[in-house]
Order: structure tokens, then C-alpha cells, then sequence
């Protein structure tokens, strides 16, 4: 074989290396319902997420004062404002960790009190944060899919030992039939 030959092999070999990676990069970071962007869009989504507590009016609650009942009308209302932890009966609640059994039976004490006419309730503003990673994903696949093309073309030459292992198991077989 001819060096001519051979620099020809080499060159085919490495636009079909960087052509073929190129279109692997684009399948999986640009493609309609890429696995990448799922898991980016899932994380960005979870990682996003407040989680609080808010305060709520009880449907009904006695005043503590005259202990009078007094019944709520309308819809149930709570506060806008969050609250990122509290403490009942000295004990620290974080609303985005698993309680334990302690922690839940001093919040449920604390939410059922008839003489207190409101309750924690958790609260988080995943849709709000949804939003947000929806937004930002598609700008880091691109990001991620430009940064892919470099790394290809740097690494075209690697395309000559696979295309050398191929040729040398290809013959080894071919050889033996």
C-alpha cells in the first residue's frame, strides 16, 4: 500500500471519527426527548425548589381568650410568606427532611391544638422552579453540545487506533473463515 494511500485511509478515517461524533453529540444533547436533558431539566428542577412552611387559618378554632368557637367562612387561607423552619416544643423542624417520629408527633400536636387558630403546612414553589429549569435547560444542552465539538476535534487522531483495531480484528476473523 502506497504512503499516499495510507495518508488517504488516515484522513477518511478521522472526518468519519469527527462527523460521526458530531452527529452522536447532536442526538444526544439536541434531540426531541434527549435522556441528557431529561436528567439536567429533572435535577435543575429539584435542585430549584424552595421548601418552606406556611402559615394557614384553620376552618374553625376556639379564641383563647373569651373561648368562644369561632367558625371561618370562605376558603382556607394561608400566608404567602415561608417559613424554613420552626420549632414546637423544642424541637427543630426543617420541612424539606424526612421528620422523625418525635418531630411528627410535635407537629401534629401542634397543627390539631383547638386554641391555636392556625397550623404549619409544608409548602414548596416547584412550579416556580420547573419554570425556571425548563428555561434553562435547552441554553446548557447547547452549551454542552458546542463544548462536545472541540473535544471531538481534539481527539480525531484517536479515530486512527479504533479504526486500526477494527482493521486488525476484521482480518484476524476474514483470515480465519
Amino acid at each position: 500500500m502506497s504512503s499516499r494511500n495510507k495518508a488517504n485511509i488516515i484522513k477518511i478515517a478521522r472526518l468519519s471519527y469527527v462527523i460521526i461524533l458530531t452527529i452522536l453529540s447532536y442526538i444526544l444533547f439536541l434531540s426531541w426527548n434527549s435522556p441528557v436533558e431529561k436528567i439536567t431539566y429533572q435535577y435543575l428542577g429539584e435542585v430549584k425548589t424552595n421548601h418552606f412552611f406556611v402559615t394557614c387559618l384553620k376552618g374553625a378554632w376556639t379564641d383563647p381568650d373569651t373561648g368562644h368557637y369561632q367558625p371561618l367562612t370562605g376558603k382556607r387561607e394561608c400566608s404567602f410568606s415561608g417559613v424554613e423552619s420552626i420549632i414546637v416544643e423544642n424541637i427543630l423542624i426543617f420541612p424539606n427532611t424526612v421528620r422523625t417520629r418525635d418531630q411528627n408527633d410535635a407537629f401534629k400536636k401542634f397543627n390539631q391544638d383547638p386554641k391555636r387558630g392556625w397550623y404549619y403546612q409544608y409548602s414548596n414553589d416547584n412550579q416556580i422552579a420547573f419554570k425556571k429549569a425548563r428555561d434553562i435547560t435547552p441554553k446548557i444542552m447547547w452549551g454542552l453540545f458546542f463544548l462536545s465539538i472541540p473535544l471531538i476535534w481534539f481527539t480525531r487522531n484517536f479515530s486512527i487506533l479504533i479504526v486500526t483495531l477494527i482493521t486488525k480484528g476484521t482480518l484476524k476473523g476474514w483470515n480465519k473463515l
